[in-house]
């Protein structure tokens, strides 16, 4: 199973998913209805957390929600047993960590960059960098062992 680390707010996130189920490749997607959202914890009218920054008690509280510490528990189980993972640009702090901490299992990483970029030299710790989602879908192929099942419909 690939996991796919990106943002809320990345267009072609989705792309990549529709890639994976075309090549029949095993991904998780913590963007369906059991993912989390902040406004599970915070007030959406008060706080905009994409762009809003919060008073660090706040924050800490946050965390220490129930629904912030079951999804942190979810993303976390996918990732730990994730074959492989992929970061797809441009995406925050989360993602990021995310990426960092698989490299650091010695998970396969792969970044897939959608666009121009701002250089970051930690990027050399993935295994490939790549622009082409062709490339990157081969190798997804070539770090995964499981396989979406394609549902049969029955015929009268």
């Amino acid at each position: 199973m690939i996991y796919v680390a990106s943002s809320w707010r990345n267009p072609r996130y989705e792309g990549v998913l529709d890639c994976l189920t075309q090549w029949n490749i095993a991904f998780y997607n913590w963007r369906d209805e059991e993912g989390f959202h902040w406004s599970d914890v915070f007030n959406t009218e008060s706080v905009d957390h994409w762009t809003t920054p919060i008073k660090p008690e706040r924050y800490i509280d946050g965390m220490r929600h129930e629904r912030a510490r079951a999804g942190f528990e979810r993303d976390m189980q996918h990732l730990r047993e994730a074959e492989a993972v992929i970061l797809v640009l441009e995406c925050g702090k989360s993602a990021h960590l995310e990426a960092g901490w698989a490299a650091g299992a010695g998970k396969p990483t792969a970044l897939y960059i959608t666009g121009d970029l701002q250089p970051e030299l930690m990027y050399g710790m993935f295994d490939v960098m790549t622009d082409d989602i062709d490339i990157l879908m081969h190798w997804a192929w070539s770090h995964t062992a499981e396989r979406i099942v394609p549902h049969r419909t029955a015929h009268a």
